[in-house]
């Protein structure tokens, strides 16, 4: 039964609004119309600025919230689509002066696909989905010119109840938290920005490996590492403290004994992630639901200008031990390693099938859409492999061998892969441009500002996607711009423009 003390509160503000002034009014506002006060079935998020066009001073902000649907009714899903807005607020940092309120509406939702949902549920059911709201507003550089920055938060009580890393979970405080330069020393900047569309169950005592998308439309360098979550000032209390967003600093979560931001995940291998790429590894020795935070910080001229932070929640259960085997790719029934295929010629790829096991065959890295039979015709030049799990039963995935498709000696080729990625885990790694008949070969690769980040005269020299070939300076993930001029043996001219995709 719903008590009438909320009815008459409510009736009470609404005959007071006037005298009770602004921020009052900012919070009874909030108190009517924004999600419920109480948000357990939060679990983690990302806030940042994405800016409109280049256009200076021209931004959306953008908050995205993961909910456990399991811990909602509909009625509560319903209201954060329909009935729901967010609120932020920006602070400067130097002296945590509050510098404007923001409300951001409700934009758009999609789900958290497990890859191993539903057989995996059966040892833990996770349900998650990502509610998305974003503001288009004004951020004038004239006003936000401090050169110590400013940051961006959100925040909000309470966290889900099923965490099994930290202490008082129901408790605990959630900050959805970003920071960002003096925009008129950075006229154009936007926040680095995470992908969230997939999670994946984690297997007990199984090396697990997973990739932190996060991009950066300015083309940034980005650094990641794992951090302790913030907590934040909003307790489990009633009455409209539990919506207020205050200024930093922030209390910090607490880790249950033995635990930490480098270590959220206990295990033979913690949780770790890899500072250039954003891969997460981990061997967990323990079942359990685990909260852990990525900070991903963008550097401009080696310079760290801002960063953004993602919370997000991993599964850990105690899969099946039955591992299936690793796929063999053959070609006409012999295994297959490197194989040639001419313009108008399909190769065929094949592994062996079993109604218990699902395929996903990938092209140089990239999945194949549809490809999910245990066999592949193809016309097209690149690397290939096959991803083979089980349909029915939680475990671990087998991956092939690469088999790699050059170009034929018949024609006057050259072959450009459409992605690559670096990440130093021995798969496609390098960009590897293959062309027959060749007497001289120039290529040029452009980032997005036009700057040349690869040159090569030798066609058999591979870009490993680093600053002018340097290992340790890794370019940022997006699209580069490749120019190609050849001349073949017989004379003819080539001079072509492509791109590829740096993935890690």
């Amino acid at each position: 039964m719903k008590s009438p003390y909320n009815f008459y509160f409510k009736l009470y503000l609404l005959r007071n609004w006037q005298w009770l002034g602004d921020k009052y009014l900012f919070l009874f506002v909030y108190f009517f119309y924004s999600i419920p006060t109480f948000a357990s079935y939060i679990v983690g998020g990302t806030i940042g600025l994405e800016q409109i066009n280049n256009i200076p001073g021209r931004y959306n902000i953008d908050l995205t919230l993961i909910i456990d649907l399991n811990a909602t009714t509909t009625n509560t899903q319903n209201r954060l689509q329909t009935n729901s807005f967010i609120f932020a607020r920006i602070f400067r940092k130097s002296d945590n002066i509050k510098m404007a309120d923001f409300t951001l509406p409700y934009s758009n939702q999609f789900d958290v696909a497990f890859t191993d949902y539903p057989t995996c549920s059966k040892l833990r059911d996770v349900k998650q989905r990502a509610y998305n709201y974003k503001l288009l507003t004004t951020l004038d550089p004239n006003i936000y010119d401090d050169p110590q920055g400013y940051y961006l938060v959100w925040e909000r009580c309470c966290r889900n109840d099923d965490i099994d890393n930290i202490q008082s979970a129901p408790e605990a405080s959630m900050v959805l938290y970003a920071e960002f330069p003096s925009l008129k020393q950075h006229p154009q900047y936007s926040s680095p920005v995470f992908s969230l569309t997939k999670n994946e169950y984690i297997c007990l005592n199984k090396s697990f490996n997973f990739k932190i998308n996060s991009t950066d439309a300015d083309n940034d360098q980005l650094k990641f590492k794992l951090v302790t979550p913030i907590n934040g000032n909003n307790k489990n209390q009633v009455g409209l403290a539990d919506i207020i967003v205050v200024a930093g600093p922030y209390p910090l979560i607490t880790w249950l004994a033995g635990l930490s931001a480098t270590n959220s995940i206990p295990g033979e291998i913690p949780l770790k992630i890899d500072e250039t790429t954003g891969v997460l590894e981990v061997k967990p020795n323990k079942t359990g639901l685990y909260l852990f935070a990525v900070e991903c910080a963008e550097f401009r001229n080696g310079v760290q200008i801002g960063f953004s932070r993602l919370e997000f929640q991993f599964p850990v259960v105690d899969c099946s031990k039955n591992t299936p085997s690793i796929p063999i790719i053959t070609n006409e029934g012999i295994a297959a390693k490197d194989l040639e295929v001419c313009n108008g010629k399909t190769v065929g790829l094949e592994t062996a099938a079993n109604s218990a096991w699902f395929f996903q065959w990938q092209k140089d890295g990239v999945n194949l859409p549809s490809a999910t039979s245990n066999k592949l015709d193809t016309k097209e030049a690149g690397v290939y492999k096959v991803i083979k799990s089980l349909k029915n039963v939680c475990a671990n995935d087998t991956v092939s061998s690469e088999v790699t498709l050059a170009l034929c000696d018949s024609g006057l080729q050259i072959y450009v892969p459409t992605a690559f990625s670096p990440n130093q885990d021995g798969l496609n790694d390098e960009l590897v441009v293959i062309g027959r008949s060749l007497d001289t070969f120039h290529l040029l690769v452009y980032n997005k500002w036009g700057e040349v980040v690869f040159e090569s005269d030798d066609i058999n020299k591979t870009w490993n996607g680093g600053w002018r070939n340097d290992i340790n300076q890794p370019v940022p993930v997006g699209q580069y711009v490749l120019k190609i001029k050849a001349v073949f043996t017989n004379t003819e001219k080539v001079d072509r423009q492509t791109s590829v995709i740096v993935l890690r």
